[in-house]
């Protein structure tokens, strides 16, 4: 049949009180409110009641289901369903014999090999947590068991339940049940019985539900329609919806449980590096370009790897996909620890670091993710091409499309052009802007070929506005302006800046291991105009000598 889909505004009775159960897909992220937002629900919920209001809107949900199936998945809204489910819990164990709560918070099993008659009308499958074990053991507990709990959040006190836990279900259980036990304390029977009502009935959601007869094409519809109306930004990220590609490609081969145990390992690696899975993926879709050849624009992450003909999703198997996934953790983790080392490579990893887009690092992480076992020279001479079309080029997102060409070479190992220019131009070096930081780096190790990576480095400006009153007097009014934000007047520390007059940071250089930061202040007057314009004159002479001449020092 063709995709139906239905906006039917219903309230909390109507949306529990079916055969529906509504799944929480393995592609959705944990449950991840804690009492704040939990609290914040509670509060509005109250002032509406309070006010004398008819009803109470507690926005969208979004859907996907399938034509032959009574088990929706919930593509946004699993926080409020799940919260709401909450309370509902909670209200019916301090009303256990009303049997329309009974109904909103359970369904009976179909399962011939369930062990229960009853599950959760909500149902968790997202296989990285344990959200839905939570959720059977807050189905199962009685009246007794909650007080225990009750008198355990009175000990460790309300705070404690505002803060992220890996048991945050059963954490807002029990603190959503000490705020409706207190309420109802201070209301009697008729009155509940009056607050019941409105909640169940006059409290309403919107579901937007996308059905069609193969789940598939409803869920993407629904995530479709999700990104549209969700003016907030997408909540699911690129990578959820891969993992659930990769889960499902498992499942058609009987590795379920293979895949599950693979992924969290890919997980805790990235954890490791606190690296987003989605950057994992942008770090792959460059490889992926690299050995197709595809050196053209680059398309969002989604619709390459739903949608391309070239997309391994298409092309193979989820263990291949994982197996490359892995391969690409394997180049970032060299790129990650070599970065902090005192070593050279580590010296020309932070002046990468330091260029004002990610272009150049999707190069470095494709060379490296086809060069294992290369030397730290042979990197650090394919860096220098890459750092020297880079930075000539300036501060520009258009340096993209030559690092297409670089990576797609590298792929097929063909050589990388030097870049080396004709002629470059003096705002390199006397208005850096945005590239600051990454030409005080670059100048620095150009006149230190021996120096290694500077440990928790600062650039920072030699004289401030700060030191006016104590600037020499030779100084030509009209250029310090321009003077005084150039590269003759930024310096590589290795200690903290102070924003302090320069007669007395002058004392703290002394300090330094490095030997520019001691011999800085070479003259009683200080900074002095003739030492600046010495300064800049040998920093255009090293950028020179590397950009033109493909040298250093």
């Amino acid at each position: 049949m063709a995709l139906y889909l239905s906006a039917e505004q219903k309230s909390l009775k109507s949306l529990f009180s079916n055969d529906n159960r509504y799944i929480i897909p393995n592609y959705q992220r944990h449950y991840s409110w804690t009492m704040e937002q939990c609290r914040q629900l509670y509060d509005d919920i109250m002032d509406a009641y309070s006010s004398g209001a008819d009803s109470y809107f507690l926005g969208n949900i979004v859907l996907a289901e399938d034509e032959h199936d009574d088990r929706p998945e919930v593509v946004d809204g699993q926080q409020r369903l799940i919260t709401l489910w909450l309370f509902l819990k909670a209200i019916h164990i301090l009303h256990p014999f009303n049997n329309r709560l009974k109904r909103m918070i359970q369904v009976e099993s179909y399962d011939d090999d369930s062990t229960t008659d009853f599950v959760s009308t909500i149902f968790s499958d997202v296989f990285e947590v344990k959200d839905q074990e939570q959720i059977n053991s807050i189905l199962a507990k009685t009246k007794e068991d909650f007080e225990k709990d009750y008198l355990e959040y009175l000990k460790n006190g309300e705070m404690l339940y505002y803060k992220s836990s890996a048991e945050q279900v059963k954490n807002n259980a029990i603190a959503i049940y000490a705020l409706m036990r207190e309420y109802f304390s201070r209301l009697d029977d008729e009155k509940q019985k009056v607050f019941i009502d409105f909640f169940i009935s006059k409290i309403y959601l919107l579901p937007i539900v996308l059905k069609d007869d193969d789940l598939d094409e409803a869920r993407s519809n629904a995530l479709l329609v999700f990104e549209t109306i969700n003016n907030r930004g997408m909540d699911l990220q690129d990578a959820d919806i891969f993992k659930a590609k990769l889960y499902y490609m498992s499942l058609s081969v009987g590795t379920g449980e293979e895949f599950k145990e693979e992924w969290k390992d890919l997980i805790s690696r990235c954890d490791d590096l606190e690296l987003k899975i989605d950057d994992l993926f942008r770090y792959y879709y460059h490889i992926i370009r690299g050995k197709e050849g595809i050196v053209i624009a680059e398309k969002r992450l989604r619709e390459f790897f739903q949608k391309d003909p070239k997309s391994p999703f298409k092309t193979g198997g989820y263990e291949i996909v994982l197996e490359d996934l892995q391969k690409t953790l394997d180049a970032i983790e060299v790129y990650y620890y070599k970065r902090t080392e005192p070593t050279r490579l580590g010296a020309w990893l932070q002046v990468l670091d330091a260029y004002t887009n990610q272009n150049p690092v999707y190069a470095l992480i494709v060379f490296l993710y086809f060069h294992k076992e290369t030397t730290e020279d042979v990197l650090i001479g394919f860096l220098k091409k890459v750092l020297r079309y880079c930075y000539y080029r300036g501060s520009t997102m258009s340096v993209k499309f030559e690092i297409y060409n670089i990576i797609y070479k590298v792929a097929k190992d063909l050589p990388v052009d030097d870049y080396l220019a004709k002629n470059i131009d003096p705002w390199m070096w006397k208005s850096p802007g945005r590239l600051r930081k990454g030409l005080s780096l670059l100048a620095f190790y150009l006149k230190y070929p021996n120096q290694v990576a500077v440990k928790n480095y600062k650039v920072d400006k030699i004289l401030k506005s700060i030191d006016m009153c104590h600037i020499d007097s030779s100084w030509p009014k009209d250029s310090l302006d321009d003077d005084l934000n150039s590269l003759g007047n930024n310096i590589v520390l290795d200690m903290p800046q102070r924003n302090i007059p320069i007669y007395q940071r002058y004392q703290s250089y002394n300090t330094s291991d490095l030997e520019e930061v001691r011999n800085l202040i070479n003259s009683p007057d200080g900074y002095t105009y003739s030492q600046f314009t010495k300064r800049l004159e040998d920093i255009s002479k090293l950028l020179e000598n590397f950009f033109v001449n493909g040298k250093e020092g």
